[in-house]
């Protein structure tokens, strides 16, 4: 049977059709989404086989990131066309460099001697040493033992920067060695670690649940971080078991015997084991990844021009992507990539690809209009993320919720992503991406995008420069921002007045009849491009009564905090008892509702559940001490909150005692005030973490009528391991943190992980 490798040199000589006629007439194009359609339906229709998918995918990362296999109506997919030009001839490869780089073979298609440019990966590498500040040759050593690499020969620093490697999720697992040893670039390239299953599996992957209690496939020595990742954690509580096979060939066996449910590696790996096992017929690959996994440079942290080598190898590699090479050589590697999978077994292309046997089940078509849920999940996206860019200045966090948003077309998502990608904050910077997503919120009214697109034609960024499109846009700017029923996304007094001084050189220099026919042309563009969006102020759960508006179905308020960042709320049992509907409100989020999971009468705590929202911090409890007398706590609630604040109060006290009323074990006492609708909040100490939750304050009227005294600064809290046992019993993995991880954020930590919890009766 060919190798990729042989195969691959040949093909570079053939011009060979990738599709039948309609899939060559059509692709380089975009797509819009219809109603129920899958990734794997425009894969079929372009390219003639369904299989494809992930190439649609890897050129519209943006748009589809989250999740591949569930694509909102109206979604705008670039249709890539595969190119089978030469590789790169220019190089910076010297024998005799000073700067000597690392990599092994037999990783097809990322590198490998035999494969045109050294593999994707090494052209890419390759591409970005060329394009970094003060390019400098380099030696390149090929060493195919992958298990030499880090240890020992990039560590005693052997060899400068070696590639390409996976990074493991350093914030969850800083004792990995990768992360204590290495520093990682910027992602060459992120490819899809799919699931590969029998076509007769009898079974779907529409979310994590889908898969506990199945058996899953890897080889020995691979990684198995995404399967344990926060929110998943797979094999740490046991929903999946994972078999170690001696090979991936073994885990191909093991699936078609039917001793797995599936195998579980990158798409280009298995899609090659499957060929050359010649298991088309019997396996499919899931359209719903795993996880999207980046490849890296490593430089060793302990290397003296470590930091340098990286800072100008992310610099270059930005550059790159800036550019249409990166593109190109990713096109061309993956057509090398499909012709080899889609040769017959004497090696020779087919002239037709064919489509999988039993494509993978279509998901239910969804109604129109996009069901609330789908809209109200954007809606939140989109109120997070402005949330996160006006009062935490945190463009990185809120971009992968502007992603969201843009994927159900919300013009001010489309044109905040677009900013920010146009100067590079929080995202790589990409002018013609910013580009088009303006053009997509200006094609749905949005003022400010159309303003934005008159100065990037004027001064040619992101675009070909053009004082006539320039001029076109400014005028659709104006139309917009003074239409009556209209004012999305309106320009600040200052914009205003600088697009009314180009107002007035517009119409001092342009016809009314010139200005007429772009008016004209914009009015039959937003025609042709405008999208159905959601209206976000029907969907944040306005609604509803609000607690100050006399909602006589609201029985009581409290406070709750996050422990999970699948939507868990810890809070106290007497919050919620006897509730029949509960809602969570966070700071600058819309209401939620929330159901009851379990409670502890006893210790008068409660687990609540919602979905559909994004999570702003999860707690972290405390555990590597207890805390003692006189330690400084901080509390934050929603005490009164008809009369006192709607948005939280902040108060700060003592540990004041070790137990609690009557000498009771499970409790602490604090001098931080506390109010009605307090309770079940949460109590952190100086630098965040939990210690302890609200539960009561010391009864007043008892202590006058039996005592006659008042009792000053008395309020008990539950003590943090009795609520991490609650959480632990009912399947929440308890985060912990250590003394330094957030010194002295104590009061800001605590806003951020607290809830409001509402109770209807």
């Amino acid at each position: 049977m060919h190798t990729l490798k042989s195969f691959i040199i040949g093909a570079l000589l053939l011009v060979v059709s990738l599709s039948n006629g309609v899939a060559a007439e059509r692709c380089g194009g975009t797509h819009v989404t219809r109603t129920g359609e899958t990734i794997y339906d425009i894969a079929n229709t372009y390219y003639g086989d369904g299989r494809k998918w992930t190439l649609i995918y890897y050129a519209n990362r943006d748009a589809l990131r989250s999740n591949p296999s569930d694509i909102p109506r109206g979604t705008r997919l670039r249709i890539p066309c595969l190119e089978s030009s030469e590789a790169d001839e220019r190089t910076l490869q010297k024998d005799d460099a000073d700067l000597k780089l690392l990599t092994g073979g037999n990783y097809e298609p990322f590198t490998g001697q035999s494969l045109p440019g050294g593999g994707l990966i090494t052209e890419l590498v390759n591409a970005s040493f060329e394009n970094s500040p003060s390019p400098v040759p380099f030696s390149l050593t090929w060493e195919d033992d992958w298990s030499k690499h880090l240890f020992p020969l990039l560590d005693k620093k052997a060899y400068d920067v070696g590639f390409p490697w996976l990074q493991p999720n350093c914030e969850e697992n800083r004792s990995n060695e990768r992360c204590r040893n290495f520093h990682f670039s910027e992602p060459l390239f992120e490819m899809l670690v799919l699931l590969f299953t029998r076509k007769n599996a009898g079974f779907e992957y529409r979310e994590d649940a889908d898969l506990h209690g199945k058996t899953l496939c890897r080889p020995k020595g691979y990684y198995d971080h995404d399967l344990d990742r926060r929110g998943r954690r797979w094999l740490s509580q046991g929903h999946v078991k994972l078999v170690r096979g001696e090979s991936l060939d073994d885990c191909f066996q093991r699936l078609v015997r039917g001793q797995i449910d599936g195998v579980t590696v990158n798409e280009f790996t298995g899609r090659l084991t499957i060929k050359e096992q010649g298991l088309e017929s019997q396996v499919k690959a899931m359209e719903r990844p795993i996880s999207i996994e980046g490849l890296h440079v490593v430089v060793s942290k302990t290397h003296a021009r470590g930091t340098a080598f990286m800072y100008r190898f992310n610099a270059g590699l930005a550059r790159l992507k800036e550019s249409e090479r990166y593109e190109t050589i990713l096109s061309r590697h993956m057509d090398n990539f499909w012709r080899y999978i889609e040769a017959d077994t004497e090696g020779a292309p087919k002239s037709k690809p064919k489509p999988e046997p039993e494509p993978p089940p279509k998901p239910a078509p969804k109604p129109e209009p996009k069901p609330p849920a789908s809209a109200q999940s954007a809606c939140k996206a989109q109120a997070m993320a402005i949330h996160l860019l006006l009062k935490e200045d945190a463009p990185r966090k809120a971009v992968p919720l502007l992603r969201q948003a843009v994927a159900a077309e919300l013009p001010t998502s489309e044109y905040l992503l677009g900013f920010l990608t146009t100067i590079g904050k929080g995202i790589t910077r990409d002018p013609a991406r910013g580009v088009e997503l303006y053009k997509k919120a200006a094609a749905d009214g949005h003022a400010m995008a159309a303003f934005k697109l008159g100065f990037a034609y004027y001064q040619g960024k992101g675009v070909e420069k053009s004082g006539a499109e320039s001029v076109y846009w400014f005028l659709a700017a104006d139309k917009l921002s003074t239409s009556g029923n209209n004012r999305m996304g309106s320009l600040t007094d200052k914009q205003n007045k600088v697009l009314q001084n180009l107002m007035t050189t517009i119409r001092e220099e342009y016809p009314a009849n010139r200005r007429k026919a772009h008016g004209t042309r914009f009015d039959a563009w937003r025609q042709n491009n405008q999208s159905r969006y959601p209206d976000c102020k029907a969907t944040a759960g306005s609604p509803r009564p609000k607690a100050d508006e006399g909602d006589p179905s609201l029985a009581g308020t409290g406070t709750g905090f996050f422990v999970s960042d699948r939507g868990h709320v810890l809070t106290n049992h007497h919050v919620v008892d006897e509730c029949e509907r509960l809602e969570i409100r966070t700071l600058g989020n819309p209401i939620a509702d929330a159901r009851l999971v379990n409670v502890s009468k006893k210790d008068d705590l409660a687990l609540l559940k919602t979905t559909d929202f994004d999570v702003p911090m999860v707690a972290r409890f405390r555990t590597h001490s207890d805390p003692r007398l006189g330690d400084p706590v901080y509390i934050f609630g929603f005490p009164l909150s008809h009369t006192l604040t709607k948005s939280g109060n902040l108060t700060n006290g003592i540990i004041s005692g070790l137990e609690g009323m009557g000498g009771l074990s499970t409790h602490y006492q604090t001098t931080a005030p506390i109010q009605p609708g307090n309770s079940g909040g949460p109590v952190v100490d100086k630098d965040g973490n939990v210690v302890a939750v609200v539960v009561s304050t010391v009864n007043q009227e008892y202590f006058r009528t039996k005592f006659k005294t008042d009792v000053q600064n008395a309020n008990f809290v539950i003590k943090g391991h009795v609520a991490r046992g609650f959480l632990r019993a009912n399947g929440v993995d308890v985060l912990t943190s250590r003394e330094s991880d957030a010194a002295g954020n104590g009061p800001r930590i605590v806003r951020k992980i607290a809830t409001h919890v509402r109770c209807y009766k």
